[in-house]
């Protein structure tokens, strides 16, 4: 009998020896990160050139994927500045090419065209994407997002933004923080990019 308890006794020390290990040396991020990452279901959306983007687009690089719509007050003009602002760290952070992607929740009125002059205006290396509500809504659900439109045509949205891996995974989910204003920090976002990238 006391040789099972010290048996017990031994495992279980040697269980919680190997969690403190884990949890002094896992990388802290303020992203929920996702391990492993999850696979995403195929997809065709069309950029803002009209041309045709789907799984493949994603892999070799990392991207950052935001939703919102070209009439939106605040939100969405606020991230794509501060994304716009920090690319070069962003870049710098992962030490590969990341694509900015922003997808609108408003198929209706964000044409091609109105879409290629909007994304432009705050860097032209971002890509901005589009497709019918068939589409998109099962689209956002697998990445963690979501959007409703009123009876008046206003759009609610999330305000977080998903890393996608270079594999074309879901790797991460960057969360708003909380204020008057919904916006991730991207100073944060470059920090957890940095290690999540490299890990």
């Amino acid at each position: 009998m006391k040789a099972v308890l010290s048996l017990v006794l031994a495992l279980a020390f040697c269980a919680g020896l190997g969690l403190y290990f884990w949890i002094i040396t896992s990388p802290h991020v303020e992203a929920l990160w996702y391990q492993p990452a999850r696979q995403l279901s195929p997809f065709e959306l069309s950029d803002q050139r009209g041309q045709p983007f789907t799984q493949e687009n994603l892999k070799g690089h990392w991207s950052l994927l935001f939703l919102g719509y070209t009439s939106c007050p605040d939100v969405c003009p606020a991230t794509l500045s501060r994304l716009s602002a920090s690319y070069p760290q962003l870049e710098e952070a992962a030490g590969a090419p990341v694509q900015v992607l922003f997808l609108s929740a408003d198929p209706g009125r964000d044409s091609t065209e109105k879409l290629a002059a909007y994304i432009h205006f705050f860097r032209p290396e971002f890509i901005a994407l589009r497709a019918e509500s068939a589409v998109l809504e099962p689209f956002t659900r697998q990445l963690g997002l979501m959007y409703r439109q009123s009876a008046n045509g206003d759009i609610s949205h999330s305000a977080g933004m998903v890393l996608i891996n270079p594999q074309g995974q879901l790797e991460a989910m960057f969360r708003p923080a909380e204020g008057n204003l919904p916006l991730v920090d991207t100073r944060q976002l470059v920090a957890d990019l940095a290690v999540i990238s490299h890990h």
